[in-house]
């Protein structure tokens, strides 16, 4: 259920936000309740069932909930991470329950792993998928999306792909190079038996692209990463989409969308136009997208979902031409430094807008005002490309139905 635009007046929702609240609350009272146990048990003085402790008080909140705990980074002290880990769309959820955090003396609180040395890292594989990296070698290259796609080769890898491999070398990446870097950076993670040296070295079977003179030391992967990704920050655009939106390139892409009852997310989209086709091609493409990676302004892409089907009047086909729409978004988006419209597009049932927005709750509001006033259908929301952001979204009409998906 979405939390950061949640309607306080929908029943449900308002129950499911102040039983949050409760479970949240509940949380840190027993958290800061048994301070001086975490001492005890972390000094060896004590013993006593951390595990399920944690399950029954912070993953009563939600069981995909994930902790770890460790020393403390900018002082003495330790460090709770409490992640969603592969469920991105509960990251709303864990930077409120981080918000209310008490401020206790030696704890420090994180939403993501953070990047370990290569000794921790090492101990970390071991623990949580029973490899050893001891030896091991890697590789980073920009791919698809200006994502950093990844090759490990590990001594204990005897074929490319192996699957026990690919669990040691995703944990070794999120452990060296940290949650957050994995998450919004970090594109394909492959495997590969370690290269021959020497002569043998030379030749190279056809499924195998890895040399030596290619390959880095473990230790040396998290400032190479780091390198790559500035890189790819110093080619985006210096300035916000709406102010260089005149001068943008325009693409166009056609699509051949399933039929189907009805369709989540773009699912259906026929015709596209886009100002980014880099942000476009990238929330198609159906890997993870953050929005920090196509903005050094701050910017969060997003769309309007129009139900061209649901038109009030009953006459769907003006909801085919979207200038009207767009040109008004515009009118209100653009001179308050809002936003713009970068794109657009036409499905099976839906037409589409979207909109790249420099303040996202003034820009949601500008915009849902601006579409209630051309009375749009009720079926017209807007949603968020972002994966973190895949449970929310806006109803233009304060009666909206969720969208198909949610």
């Amino acid at each position: 259920m979405r939390w950061i635009f949640l309607d306080p007046l929908n029943p449900q929702e308002a129950t499911y936000r102040a039983e949050k609240n409760r479970q949240i609350a509940f949380w840190w009272s027993e958290f800061s309740r048994r301070v001086q146990d975490f001492e005890q048990l972390f000094s060896g003085k004590s013993q006593w069932d951390l595990p399920e402790w944690m399950g029954e008080t912070l993953q009563a909140i939600d069981q995909a909930l994930m902790w770890e705990f460790g020393p403390a980074v900018k002082g003495a002290g330790h460090r709770l991470v409490i992640t969603p880990e592969a469920r991105h769309d509960l990251r709303p959820l864990v930077h409120a329950i981080l918000a209310r955090a008490p401020k206790l003396p030696g704890w420090e609180f994180y939403s993501r792993r953070l990047p370990e040395t290569l000794e921790m890292a090492a101990r970390a594989v071991s623990a949580r998928s029973g490899g050893d990296i001891t030896g091991a070698k890697a590789r980073a290259q920009v791919g698809a999306d200006g994502k950093i796609d990844l090759l490990f080769c590990l001594p204990t890898c005897s074929q490319p792909g192996d699957e026990q491999q690919l669990s040691h070398a995703f944990v070794a990446a999120e452990s060296l190079l940290g949650e957050e870097t994995l998450d919004v950076w970090i594109g394909a993670i492959e495997v590969e038996p370690m290269p021959k040296s020497g002569f043998l070295g030379m030749f190279r079977t056809s499924n195998r692209r890895a040399d030596l003179a290619h390959l880095a030391p473990l230790d040396q992967l998290r400032p190479t990463v780091e390198a790559l990704i500035q890189d790819q920050i110093r080619q985006l655009p210096t300035m916000p989409c709406w102010k260089t939106i005149d001068a943008a390139k325009w693409s166009v892409c056609e699509l051949q969308p399933e039929t189907a009852e009805d369709f989540a997310r773009r699912d259906d989209l026929l015709f596209a136009v886009a100002a980014r086709a880099d942000v476009w091609e990238a929330s198609l493409r159906g890997s993870l997208f953050h929005s920090s990676r196509f903005s050094r302004c701050g910017e969060t892409f997003c769309y309007v979902k129009l139900d061209r089907s649901n038109a009030l009047d009953g006459d769907s086909e003006k909801y085919l031409d979207r200038e009207p729409f767009e040109n008004a978004l515009n009118a209100k988006l653009t001179p308050a430094g809002l936003g713009v419209v970068i794109g657009g597009g036409t499905g099976l049932r839906y037409s589409y807008m979207d909109l790249a927005l420099t303040d996202m709750q003034r820009g949601v509001a500008t915009a849902r005002e601006v579409l209630r006033e051309m009375n749009v259908p009720l079926r017209t929301w807007i949603q968020f490309f972002d994966d973190e952001m895949a449970s929310e979204w806006v109803g233009v009409h304060s009666d909206a139905p969720p969208p198909p998906g949610l």
